[in-house]
This record gives structure tokens, sequence and C-alpha cells, in this order.
């Protein structure tokens, strides 16, 4: 395994990684780019070296979203190039790619939760394939990298696995922090991530932190199914259920919620535990297609 959170420059990659990925505030997009990029960062740690040597290839070379060089190189600095293309033809029938929308009440047709099988797991499994293959362009190789490496993000934003007809959060307006313009999914995106950086003692710290050899061999099992039931489990038994002023099914979120400050702690060490899941399930995803 190779492990970069010794590097001296993480700080200054990751920074320029969310400079790159700049895009209109307020957009509902999960992590930000400040928790996809800590997801390609805890992940490029957990490369193994033949896994590296085929991530490095793949992004050699890489593209912007107007299909000029990127010069990036590492998993952190492409993790939002999913976000970076929308609205671009590039982007062109991939929305419903990042998140898929399990009921947090009642139930749903597959087809419902994801319209002929474009969300975020059916196509992370495809991409895989697509990944795997070393008969496909190199191009196409690259863009599925990239996209695997956001969507695994996506789906550990339990609001990215969860719906509640409003968007998965996007239609609940809140107040946080004295910011009374918010939505429930854009706090979980950003404000909430941001919180977790500044407890760690910053980005470069928070990715440094050692996970122990029984969460890493923990967190690598299961499937992509089973992470997004785990995640829609938690919008289920906390993103809702803990909102001021209660929560019930055939119950309608009316008004603005004030999101109180006991809501955002207990709320940090699940976002916590997500990044650094999806930054291990990440390497071993990588690791299973690129060395196996």
């Amino acid at each position: 395994m190779t492990d970069g959170r010794g590097d001296v420059n993480l700080s200054i990659r990751i920074l320029a990684a969310i400079a790159a990925f700049h895009v209109t505030a307020g957009a509902a997009w999960a992590w930000g780019q400040v928790g996809h990029a800590t997801v390609g960062e805890i992940a490029q740690g957990y490369l193994k070296p033949a896994a590296a040597k085929q991530v490095a290839l793949l992004l050699k070379g890489d593209l912007n979203a107007d299909g000029q060089p990127s010069g990036r190189t590492t998993l952190s600095e492409v993790a939002s190039w999913p976000d970076e293309i929308r609205g671009k033809p590039a982007a062109c029938g991939k929305e419903g790619w990042h998140y898929e929308d399990i009921p947090v009440c009642g139930t749903a047709t597959p087809q419902q939760m994801c319209p002929d099988g474009l969300c975020a797991p059916q196509e992370l499994k495809r991409l895989i394939t697509v990944l795997k293959n070393k008969h496909l362009k190199k191009r196409d190789r690259n863009e599925a990298l990239k996209w695997i490496v956001h969507l695994i993000g996506d789906i550990h934003q339990p609001l990215h696995s969860s719906d509640r007809d409003d968007h998965g959060g996007n239609k609940v307006e809140v107040s946080f922090s004295g910011d009374s313009s918010l939505n429930l999914h854009h706090i979980w995106d950003t404000e909430l991530v941001e919180r977790v950086m500044e407890q760690a003692g910053g980005q470069a710290a928070f990715v440094a932190a050692p996970i122990s050899a029984a969460d890493k061999s923990a967190w690598g099992q299961g499937s992509i199914d089973d992470w997004v039931a785990e995640s829609h489990g938690l919008a289920v038994s906390f993103v809702y259920r803990e909102l001021p002023g209660g929560f019930a099914c055939g119950q309608a979120i009316t008004g603005r919620l004030d999101i109180p400050d006991s809501y955002a702690s207990a709320a940090t060490p699940i976002i916590s535990t997500q990044l650094r899941r999806a930054g291990v399930r990440l390497a071993a995803v990588l690791n299973a297609a690129l060395a196996p």
C-alpha cells in the first residue's frame, strides 16, 4: 500500500483542487469540492502500487470540461469533474447518475428509484467494467475513472441515497449559522463538511488521521448496493428523524427550519465516518479494478 498521508504538499494539492473545481455557489452537489477532494485524497493513500501506476497513466493528458489539458494528476484533483461538466454536452443525459431516489417513507419500484437504470449505483457498476477493460479507448477509461471517484463520494452522502418528495432535501428550507438562504441538502454538502474539517484542524489533518486496520477491513467489505443502503439508513435514522420539531411520515415539512448547533454536533461524526468510508471503499474498488 502506498500511503501519501505524510506528503508535505498535501494542503497545497487539496487547495489547488478546490480552486480548480470552483462552480456556481449553492448548487446541490454531494459533499461539495472539499468533501470530494478529501475522499479522493484518502483513497490515493490506500492504492496498491500497481493501481497507483494505472491511475497515473489514465490521468496523464487529462482534459478539463472544455476539452483543454487540465494538468490534474491525482484522484482528489479530478474528483469533482462530473460536477464541473454539468450544463455542458458531456453531461447530457447523465443528470440522474449522481443519486438514487430511495424513499424515506413508503416504498417505490426499481424504475421509480432508478429510472431506466440511470442512477448512481447502476452507473457505478457499469463504469467499473469500463475501467477494467484495457481494450477500450484511454479517454473512455479516463472518464470512467473520474466518474467512479465522484460517485463513490456521492453515494456516501445520505441525501443522495434518499428522497422524501423533496429532491433529496433540496426543497427543505433551513437556516444555519445565521444564514437563512440554505436548504437541508446544501448544509450536508458543504456547511457540515466544513465544520468537520475545522474540528479536525484542517483538511490535511483530517486526511492524515489514521484509519484503524479493523475499520479499513470492515469498510472494504460489501457491495455498492450495501453501501447505498447504509447511507440511506443514515438519512432515515438521523438526517430527517433528528430535524428540529420532529419528523413523521405523512407529515409535511413546512416553513424554514432553524438547524440548532446540537444537530450539527451530532451530524459531524456521521459525516467524518462517511468521508473516510468513501475513501477506503474507493481505494478498494480501484485496487480490484486496476491491480487485481
